[in-house]
């Protein structure tokens, strides 16, 4: 899947995966998703939180990276 990973100023890495067209059930008429998971890495390499999704918005590293500044002028 690909992977984009950013380090903070804690040193914890936020990892973001995702992949598109992913059959939602193991039948030949199963509706594809996209499927999006975020996870946190403490400095010790322990993963503290996990979190997934799936949507029907196609995911790449723009759209990604265009999220993550929405989040971050939000202040949150």
């Amino acid at each position: 899947m690909p992977c984009l990973e950013i380090k903070d100023a804690k040193g914890r890495t936020h990892q973001y995966r995702w992949k598109n067209k992913v059959p939602l059930h193991g039948q030949a008429d199963a509706v594809e998703v996209n499927y999006f998971e975020y996870k946190i890495i403490n400095e010790k390499g322990k993963e503290t939180s996990t979190n997934s999704w799936v949507t029907d918005v196609k995911i790449n590293k723009k759209i990604l990276l265009k999220w993550l500044r929405l989040v971050d002028a939000d202040g949150k």
